[in-house]
């Protein structure tokens, strides 16, 4: 009988963790819709859907501020001219902390607010498709270090 029940609660807790994965097969026939319309993929994609943690919006002057409550996978959808920044009030001053952030800019333009986010090169950002941007910041510095 115990044997039984650990094995019904061992393949519940394997489709609670499957349902959360949710891994997709996108094959050439199906498409995704993004905000562009569809785009096809010609090959066979495996992917592995992680939830955003935010979606974060612009405020009246097109800035978007991530603080530390958005966590650690943002989504912007920008519908103007976009500036990204961060705040840094609650984010740890030990260790190192890292954002990914994924954005939608159409033909709008991007920019970084430099005394919070430093840029070795600057990032291409697509007309068509998503962007994926990553940050990082280490200890008590205050100014992100991103890449594409």
């Amino acid at each position: 009988m115990k044997k039984y029940v650990v094995l019904l609660l061992f393949l519940f807790v394997c489709r609670v963790y499957a349902a959360e994965l949710q891994v997709n097969k996108i094959t050439a026939s199906e498409s995704i819709s993004g905000p562009s319309g569809a785009v096809a993929y010609s090959n066979e994609v495996l992917t592995t859907y992680e939830t955003y943690s935010s979606t974060i919006s612009q405020d009246a002057g097109g800035t978007c501020t991530i603080a530390y409550a958005h966590g650690s996978l943002v989504r912007i959808m920008a519908s103007t001219n976009l500036t990204i920044t961060f705040d840094n009030t609650d984010y740890p001053t030990n260790g190192v902390n890292r954002v990914g952030v994924e954005l939608f800019a159409s033909t709008n333009a991007v920019s970084f607010i430099s005394a919070t986010i430093s840029n070795a090169t600057t990032p291409t950002i697509s007309t068509t498709d998503w962007t994926s941007l990553f940050f990082r910041k280490s200890n008590t510095n205050t100014v992100w270090i991103g890449r594409q």
